[in-house]
């Protein structure tokens, strides 16, 4: 079985596996019988139409979470089905009344979406792509520039408050000069002392 192939029965493995047993199998027959009206495939969304019993057919859209482009572009490559989504990959929407999830109509959408995308493998990594790798001039998560100390500590963007400006340095006081120390308070000091000595030992 080519890859292909493979992808158009993993896609039914996956209608069989989201739906009950009676959705299913009336979905099916809806693909059988040439229901499925229309099928459009846009990066992360497919709309299918879907006709029932009303004159209007019914509107499915199955969104599809996306990998990075270098992803799809290398299983594209290859391995064709590593891109064929898993159940919780899956959101799928109906325009009919019905509460299944998925319905019927889902179902079948999801059965043609399957074929058309094992035919046309350029619109599954098409569906499935995102462009969500940053840009080249972006850092990356894990490359995150080295955060200033005070945005580490504050947050980034921290902005000191201002500082009250220092006091102005006192007045330096005048130096006073050696020989107007000792002439001023040095020699009044010691006629002083003598004067003291004089009385207590008496004139001579």
């Amino acid at each position: 079985m080519s890859g292909n192939s493979l992808v158009g029965v993993m896609f039914a493995t996956l209608a069989a596996e989201m739906a009950d047993p009676d959705r299913f199998r009336r979905g099916r027959a809806y693909v059988r019988q040439q229901a499925v009206l229309e099928v459009d495939v846009d990066p992360g969304l497919a709309r299918v139409e879907v006709q029932g019993s009303r004159s209007e057919p019914y509107v499915v859209t199955i969104l599809t979470r996306g990998v990075r482009r270098a992803a799809a572009s290398a299983a594209t490559a290859g391995r064709l089905n590593a891109l064929v989504p898993r159940p919780e990959d899956l959101t799928i929407s109906c325009s009919c009344p019905d509460w299944g999830d998925p319905c019927k109509h889902g179902v079948a959408a999801l059965l043609a979406l399957g074929e058309q995308l094992s035919e046309h493998p350029d619109e599954l990594a098409t569906w499935r792509m995102t462009d969500a790798e940053p840009l080249p001039d972006e850092p990356a998560a894990d490359d995150e520039p080295d955060l200033d100390p005070l945005d580490a500590f504050f947050g980034r963007g921290y902005d000191p408050p201002a500082t009250a400006p220092l006091p102005a340095r006192p007045t330096r006081l005048r130096s006073i000069h050696t020989l107007d120390l000792t002439t001023e308070l040095v020699l009044p000091a010691l006629d002083d002392a003598r004067a003291a000595l004089a009385r207590a030992f008496g004139h001579r």
